[in-house]
């Protein structure tokens, strides 16, 4: 018997792969040190520790498609347990005024947030589930979330 070839995906990387359109934005963190980044993980995860709110949640999906063995892994940044359910929150570091970036305003954070959604509810086994990005502002400290 032999077995069916897995291949390891991160959400990350399917994700940037699916929604590729050349708009290559260098104010968000990929311009900023990786410091700056998990810095402000760090502060939107410790300033909401009393809110129900689970910082740094690891997830994994597993299925077949046309005989091959798909692993989806991810970490969500957040998983908010509110009183109107769960909330998966994707932080986003920037350098761009947070007046100039609305709820549209990249496709691929949404998508990235919502796989990550996608693979919670699967496990969980929630009929529904709510996301969120929050745009933290790394020279103000200022957040922007959207749900």
């Amino acid at each position: 018997m032999t077995s069916q070839p897995e291949i390891k995906l991160s959400v990350r990387n399917l994700v940037e792969f699916m929604l590729r359109c050349g708009n290559i934005d260098s104010q968000f963190i990929s311009n900023a040190s990786a410091l700056e980044g998990t810095r402000a993980h760090q502060k939107v995860q410790k300033d909401n520790q009393d809110k129900g709110y689970t910082p740094e949640v690891s997830l994994k999906y597993s299925f077949t498609y046309e005989g091959f063995n798909f692993r989806l892994e991810g970490r969500a940044d957040g998983i908010i347990a509110s009183a109107t359910g769960i909330i998966v929150d994707e932080i986003k570091s920037t350098n761009r005024p947070l007046e100039s970036i609305d709820e549209d305003y990249s496709e691929t954070h949404w998508a990235q947030a919502k796989c990550y959604a996608f693979i919670y509810a699967i496990h969980h086994e929630l009929p529904e589930i709510s996301v969120q990005l929050t745009y933290f502002q790394l020279d103000s400290d200022e957040l922007q979330p959207f749900l």
